[in-house]
């Protein structure tokens, strides 16, 4: 996409339309001085090589506020299906979706635990971020989460070309929970204008245009239209799957997770053929 070749432009004129010209030569006096000096390798692989060795690859799509909807297709399938064979691979909202798929514990207990009724309330999708990682931290620990199957695309940058990288290998769910963050990152829209993953500029994974696991063939790949449920077929990337987290009517997160499970549980039989092979 002719978009994310020219993310980096994009980025420069944010910084100096935002905050003049002399913000655009401290950040890249930051960049110079702070982030990696050589080119990320494409996949950050955790050293336990043999996590991948005869795993099938389920991989989730980014949707902005329709990952709620892919949320409730997560839990159906955790419920239904055994996914001990299988590896999770996900960006922007496809990596906090990523995330769940790797927990040992129901995921419904999670939606009570974090998605409760002060989330509805939430202002900015930052402080939304903020306060699932906040809620996450208080209520479980790393053990939890089967983090070695878990995979995540964040959009680098470096020399002014953008990159995909793929992160597993995390030491704790807070490390897990910043790259979901950092896959989830879009300037000024989620929350100030950089973040820094791993001392890395990092944006959201759905600037890429495949921001997956290409180790094997994909199982099933998940996203919010897979069954047809909204009107249309976007792009991997749309800017309004984001604004409409900012609307000031009360968000029915609740409404979309139970439609995706619903319209996942409906669809079962195309499931069936994939996961009791």
């Amino acid at each position: 996409m002719k978009f994310v070749n020219n993310i980096w432009i994009f980025v420069n004129i944010a910084i100096i339309m935002r905050f003049g010209v002399k913000s655009f030569f401290d950040t890249l006096h930051y960049c110079k001085t702070n982030l990696v000096t050589k080119p990320p390798k494409l996949y950050m692989i955790s050293p336990q090589q043999n996590s991948l060795q005869n795993k099938k690859i389920l991989s989730i799509s980014p949707g902005g506020y329709k990952g709620f909807y892919v949320l409730g297709i997560c839990k159906y399938i955790k419920e239904n299906y055994c996914l001990r064979d299988y590896v999770f691979s996900g960006a922007s909202a496809g990596a906090w979706n990523s995330l769940m798929l790797c927990s040992r514990i129901d995921i419904q207990q999670i939606q009570n635990k974090i998605l409760d009724k002060s989330f509805s309330k939430i202002n900015s999708i930052h402080e939304m971020e903020n306060q699932i990682k906040d809620k996450f931290l208080d209520n479980y620990k790393t053990r939890d989460f089967d983090l070695s199957r878990l995979y995540v695309g964040v959009t680098t940058l470096h020399n002014c070309k953008s990159n995909i990288i793929i992160y597993n290998g995390f030491e704790n769910l807070e490390d897990a929970l910043n790259c979901c963050i950092a896959s989830s990152h879009i300037p000024f829209l989620t929350g100030g204008l950089t973040n820094v993953y791993r001392k890395t500029l990092s944006f959201d994974g759905g600037f890429s245009p495949y921001p997956y696991l290409n180790t094997s063939e994909t199982a099933l790949h998940i996203y919010p239209n897979i069954w047809n449920h909204f009107s249309t077929n976007k792009s991997i990337f749309n800017l309004s799957d984001y604004t409409t987290l900012l609307s000031k009517s009360k968000f029915p997160f609740e409404e979309m997770i139970e439609n995706g499970y619903l319209d996942t549980k409906k669809n079962a039989k195309q499931l069936d053929i994939i996961f009791k092979k």
